[in-house]
């Protein structure tokens, strides 16, 4: 798919509601590794999503992004700035982003 275009340009400190940033990060765990998927409002500052899985496939951003937006209301609008990394750009990811 398509990546679009990068709207933010890195301008994490922003003056609007309705701007989110998520990433991807991992941990070991004892032998094994963990990997959360955040949501955090860039206008609050506040985490409002997440999800800990032991894997890093689309569902684990979708799970944080669901979260999040269960979390507040919104308007069209709505910005996810992200690394656009290949669980980002993957085809389940766009289409929840599209809805």
């Amino acid at each position: 798919m398509p990546i679009s275009k990068n709207l933010l340009n890195r301008a994490f400190e922003v003056d609007e509601p309705n701007r989110v940033g998520s990433d991807i990060t991992y941990n070991k765990v004892g032998k094994k590794w963990l990997y959360l998927a955040v949501v955090m409002d860039l206008f609050s500052r506040k985490m409002i999503g997440w999800s800990l899985e032991s894997h890093m496939r689309e569902s684990l951003i979708i799970d944080a992004f669901n979260m999040a937006v269960s979390q507040r209301v919104y308007a069209d609008g709505l910005l996810l700035n992200s690394d656009r990394g290949v669980q980002y750009r993957g085809y389940e990811c766009q289409a929840m982003l599209k809805e």
